[in-house]
């Protein structure tokens, strides 16, 4: 389960923005949690590009919400008279998080780091474009677990569960199939800071 961040977590993380953000700085992160599975199986680093400029659709967006920091995907930008608001999910969860103010973004993942300082870059055109391949999986899906949870009736959730299984076989599938073709080993990154929080890809849920 997460847990929330630790002022010892928030000061680290919030120095590091400070140092970094200034010149959209690269910074290390480590990484905790299975709502991002498979996408983060056996991930235990991310390179971030801190305060990243014009978030896309299929981005993986380090944030913070309800005191914890949270590694999800963008799925949907909705503009309203009274600004922008991002939605996010988790490629391994059924449901949507609460929705995300732009402000508290942080950070865009940029490459994947694996145990023995082996690195996948996450921001070529092929990565970009299964991102949003994803990233229509997740909103697809996401909905359709909304929809069943609203109009399902008492069976709603325990059809949700079985729709999550479905999903998750789905993901897997295509990560065997596709995702070291598109995401290809680089040389480890050049970091301009490093933050020792940790970035739970398992945050609260709407």
């Amino acid at each position: 389960m997460p847990r929330p961040e630790t002022p010892l977590s928030t000061a680290l993380l919030d120095a590091a923005v400070d140092l970094i953000a200034k010149t959209g700085g690269l910074g290390s992160v480590e990484v905790d949690g299975v709502s991002m599975h498979p996408t983060f199986g056996g991930v235990e680093r991310l390179a971030v590009r801190f305060s990243p400029q014009d978030l896309s659709f299929g981005d993986v967006l380090v944030f913070r919400q309800r005191g914890l920091l949270v590694v999800h995907r963008l799925v949907q930008r909705q503009r309203l008279e009274t600004g922008l608001r991002l939605r996010t999910r988790g490629d391994g969860t059924i449901v949507f998080d609460p929705w995300v103010d732009p402000g508290s973004v942080i950070g865009r993942v940029v490459a994947l780091g694996y145990p023995g300082g082996r690195w996948r870059n996450v921001r070529n055109l092929r990565a970009r474009a299964y991102g949003r391949l994803l990233a229509l999986h997740d909103l697809f899906w996401g909905g359709s677990g909304a929809l069943l949870v609203k109009f399902g009736g008492k069976g709603g959730p325990n059809w949700r569960w079985h729709l999550g299984r479905l999903d998750r076989l789905k993901l897997y599938l295509g990560h065997f199939l596709f995702f070291r073709a598109v995401h290809p080993v680089i040389p480890a990154p050049e970091f301009d800071g490093s933050a020792k929080a940790h970035c739970y890809t398992q945050g609260s849920k709407s």
